[in-house]
């Protein structure tokens, strides 16, 4: 999965985020939310990463590990 599939959320609140993704297991005040999107054929985790500055969605990253985040 690409970044630009998510680009919607940039300036977005936390609460607009929650609203459209869920909570998850992020703590409303962290700077940094994780989401799992889901495994390559390969097994290793596709995972969405948010940067809050200002209370907003700054950077949008999707990264993929074989490790837990």
């Amino acid at each position: 999965m690409k970044e630009k599939k998510f680009t919607y959320l940039l300036g977005s609140t936390r609460i607009e985020v929650k609203d459209k993704l869920g909570y998850g297991f992020n703590c409303f005040t962290n700077d940094l939310w994780t989401y799992k999107l889901g495994r390559t054929w390969m097994g290793r985790r596709v995972i969405l990463l948010l940067i809050f500055k200002n209370e907003e969605v700054a950077e949008i990253m999707v990264v993929k590990k074989f490790w837990k985040y």
